[in-house]
């Protein structure tokens, strides 16, 4: 239980926004643009997602670990496990479409927009580390 935990929380943390569009929009990709996803997709690179999923994945393992060192014999499955379910490459899509869903490409431009400016670099620096 002490495992599953973590990696719960981790988990929810990294889709929070992701699940409250999915809740509010029944069909990502049947109500958003090209543009929308285009938009979305240059959002989620400036926020960084993708080294913000690694870090995450690489401190669960980390914690785990620690309160767990019986544990470790299987931390090369359990980073596979992560790796193939907690990924950018496996929640771009899906993270692009509800972002699309959720947001006008204009308000995702001027996300974008902040997300680039120092202080948007160093929130995605605090959300990162």
């Amino acid at each position: 239980m002490r495992i599953l935990f973590p990696l719960a929380v981790a988990a929810l943390l990294l889709t929070a926004p992701a699940v409250q569009a999915q809740t509010t929009t029944p069909s990502p990709t049947a109500t958003s643009t090209p543009a929308q996803r285009k938009a979305a997709e240059a959002l989620l690179s400036t926020m960084q997602v993708e080294k913000t999923l690694v870090t995450a994945i690489d401190r669960v393992m980390t914690m785990q670990i620690q309160q767990r060192p019986e544990i470790a014999p299987m931390e090369p499955e359990m980073r596979a496990f992560m790796t193939k379910y907690m990924s950018w490459s496996s929640l771009k899509d899906e993270m692009i479409s509800l972002y699309a869903a959720e947001f006008s490409e204009k308000e995702l431009q001027e996300m974008t927009k902040f997300y680039a400016t120092p202080p948007g670099r160093s929130l995605c620096r605090s959300k990162a580390s």
